[in-house]
């Protein structure tokens, strides 16, 4: 579930901020297992932190 969640999120910032952003996702693979094994994984290290601040972070790696 957070998974698609999480992709819906980032999906839906990277639309709105262009076509270079678009192709940033594009190439980096943001699958539904790739955000939610993220998610897992953010969490699980910084455990005071909530799943937006995951997907927040997964953000900013898609665009870098």
């Amino acid at each position: 579930m957070m998974g698609w969640w999480g992709r819906g999120y980032i999906e839906g910032a990277v639309f709105v901020m262009g076509d270079d952003a678009l192709k940033k996702a594009d190439k980096f693979g943001l699958s539904v297992d790739v955000v939610a094994a993220h998610i897992a994984a953010y969490c699980y290290e910084h455990p005071t932190e909530t799943t937006f601040d995951a997907v927040q972070h997964l953000l900013v790696k898609v665009l870098k």
